[in-house]
């Protein structure tokens, strides 16, 4: 039978977080809080990051301490900088798509990025028209944890929930996935943990992109 397979893009098509790290650093220096690629990877990685009251996004450990108007840095050195994610993708990531599609399988991309930006990285990374579906963020559909995205790709490529697999590597993306009463699998190779996959009721996962084949 035909399947949707819908994945996320940061963390499960591409490793995107040392280039976040890198855009926060160079953010931070620009404002007057000089920081380096390496500590603030330290820091993401124990504390995460948030959203800054204007927009931009910055670690954890900082958001009592940007200036009113970092988002203004933040999304400056996003603009020049985000392309380079299509230059990142995991291995093994360009293999297993290429045999979902011999499969005869519709593949699909949801990611809260903003569409403006989701878009372009996936088309320079697999060329335009590669995915049968892309969306990115956009004020109309509410991002994952809702299951908004995942039932509007569901309706659009004429496929049920229940026929339907969401991949992603955080747990919002099982949220969703459960929520729109989709399958999920976890992808252990980007940047959450199995324990807290099965939190928001995942129970399959995938070590590395080609266990997927395996899964479906």
């Amino acid at each position: 039978m035909k399947k949707l397979i819908i994945f996320d893009l940061d963390g499960t098509l591409a490793d995107t977080q040392p280039l976040l790290n890198f855009i926060f650093a160079d953010a931070l220096t620009e404002c007057g809080l000089p920081e380096t690629e390496e500590h603030i990877r330290a820091l993401v990685k124990e504390y995460g990051f948030r959203s800054t009251k204007d927009g931009g996004h910055a670690p954890v450990a900082y958001l009592d301490r940007v200036p009113d108007d970092f988002g203004i840095y933040f999304w400056s050195n996003y603009e020049n900088y985000y392309m380079k994610a299509a230059d990142r993708l995991f291995d093994g990531i360009r293999e297993t798509l290429a045999e979902l599609k011999v499969r005869g399988h519709k593949i699909a991309v949801f990611s809260n990025k903003p569409h403006r930006f989701t878009k372009p990285i996936i088309d320079k990374a697999f060329g335009e028209g590669y995915f049968d579906f892309i969306l990115g963020g956009t004020p109309e559909i509410a991002p994952k944890p809702a299951p908004t995205g995942i039932l509007y790709i569901c309706k659009m490529l004429g496929i049920a929930p229940a026929d339907t697999y969401m991949i992603g590597d955080l747990p919002a993306d099982a949220a969703s996935a459960v929520s729109a009463n989709a399958n999920y699998i976890g992808a252990l190779w980007g940047y959450s943990t199995r324990e807290k996959l099965a939190e928001k009721g995942a129970t399959l996962f995938a070590e590395k992109p080609i266990d997927i084949l395996t899964i479906i």
